[in-house]
């Protein structure tokens, strides 16, 4: 479960994590995002996804930091909504304003976990999130994995997070 932390000849960071919940997954699964679009933008399969959520299976490290960024930008985007629906006189649902507590809860607890991380995986993590957002808008994108590389473009690569 729990991998080391270091680099391989080929510079790819295999660095794992043993699963203590993942905070993160919990809080992507109650933002409304699936299994199956985590497998597509990690560029895992969708049971290597579940394998994370059940505890069979370490997640590696920079995924984590990177879907801890994908979590805390969709946390930003509600942020964003109910400060705009305020502006304009709206009423911002109290569902959405716990569902948005929730979230936070979830990604300052996940947080606390990435604070261990080594600031190169964090970096690795980062560069992901980076490229998938420049690349989606923000938008559900699919990763490919080739060459132990994640495919973002033909021109734009980011080494691979698993």
């Amino acid at each position: 479960m729990g991998g080391q932390t270091g680099e391989g000849h080929t510079g790819k960071l295999t660095a794992t994590i043993p699963n203590t919940g993942y905070p993160v997954l919990t809080g992507l699964e109650k933002a409304g995002i699936s299994g199956k679009h985590i497998a597509s933008i990690t560029a895992v399969s969708a049971p290597t996804v579940s394998k994370w959520r059940s505890g069979n299976s370490a997640m590696p490290k920079i995924t984590v930091v990177f879907l801890t960024l994908v979590l805390a930008n969709l946390i930003e985007d509600m942020e964003a909504l109910e400060r705009r629906l305020e502006e304009e006189g709206c009423a911002w649902n109290d569902m959405f304003g716990d569902q948005l507590h929730d979230l936070q809860a979830l990604l300052r607890e996940q947080e606390i976990y990435n604070a261990a991380h080594p600031p190169a995986v964090v970096r690795e993590g980062a560069v992901l999130f980076r490229a998938w957002l420049v690349m989606s808008d923000g938008l559900p994108t699919t990763m490919t994995k080739r060459n132990d590389y994640v495919v973002l473009t033909d021109h734009m690569t980011a080494p691979a997070a698993e």
